[in-house]
């Protein structure tokens, strides 16, 4: 379909590989022509990890990562990484106002993998979580 971009190992095509390239190529193309009521949607299943924080921008000195298919290159670890900096700034500076985008991360450390202000609150007596977010983070 038009609509939908798969990047898997299975499909003997080398533009559709989970590269670090043609993951970021794919980001693109999902916020490219979006509009105000658009619904986007961006799900990653697959390793994720921590890094040094090059920025001093992050509490524990980790960044997050999702760590492409390609994330092991000529030279070691770590190469090719789409670090949670990034991500924040796609899905909260670049998405145009009115669109709204679900992301799921299926991987580890994907709690904090776009440094978004969210806690979570657990009310004792029934057990529900519900999440409350920073206003800043919230577009759409």
């Amino acid at each position: 379909q038009e609509n939908v971009m798969l990047l898997t190992e299975d499909q003997n095509d080398s533009s559709k590989l989970p590269t670090c390239a043609n993951m970021r190529r794919g980001l693109r193309w999902l916020l490219d022509g979006a509009q105000a009521g658009d619904q986007l949607f961006f799900a990653y299943s697959g390793h994720g990890a921590q890094v040094a924080d090059a920025t001093s921008d992050e509490d524990d000195g980790q960044d997050e990562c999702l760590c492409p298919f390609d994330c092991v290159a000529p030279g070691g670890w770590p190469k090719n990484l789409i670090i949670d900096d990034e991500l924040n700034d796609l899905f909260t500076n670049q998405l145009p106002e009115g669109v709204n985008c679900l992301c799921i991360y299926d991987c580890c450390h994907s709690a904090s993998m776009e440094d978004l202000s969210c806690t979570f609150k657990t009310r004792t007596d029934t057990g529900v979580v519900k999440a409350v977010s920073n206003p800043r983070d919230i577009k759409g």
